[in-house]
């Protein structure tokens, strides 16, 4: 539910078209899928207590490793879009993300409050 609410907000705020919004989540589909697989791989390192200095080092270069390979990903995914969705649109988007997640958590307290 919460991800159809995250479709229906972002392409309403970036005013994508059906063709755009076709390929806009299509793209960012396979962006998720592999951002998850990046950060899982990276998660099962992070869960276990570095004994020595060599694995408190090796998992320090873990985490530059994984945020570089978000980095290029994320390059690649903007590469992607920018082929099928206007740069107008997609400069929107990290606003659109980041009003998404506090209108997401604002809703969330309320439930919790009972005010909702």
């Amino acid at each position: 539910q919460i991800r159809a609410q995250r479709v229906a907000y972002i392409t309403q705020r970036l005013q994508l078209t059906a063709d755009e919004s076709a390929f806009f989540w299509g793209v960012q589909s396979e962006h998720d899928v592999e951002r998850k697989r990046i950060t899982q791989e990276f998660r099962a390192l992070k869960n276990k207590v570095p004994v020595t200095e060599a694995e408190a080092r090796a998992m320090l270069e873990a985490k530059y490793t994984m945020e570089q390979r978000l980095l290029e990903l994320r390059g690649r995914t903007m590469e992607r879009l920018l082929t099928g969705v206007p740069a107008m649109k997609l400069v929107k988007l990290p606003d659109a993300e980041k009003d998404f997640r506090r209108d997401l958590l604002r809703q969330l307290r309320q439930r919790r409050n009972g005010r909702g």
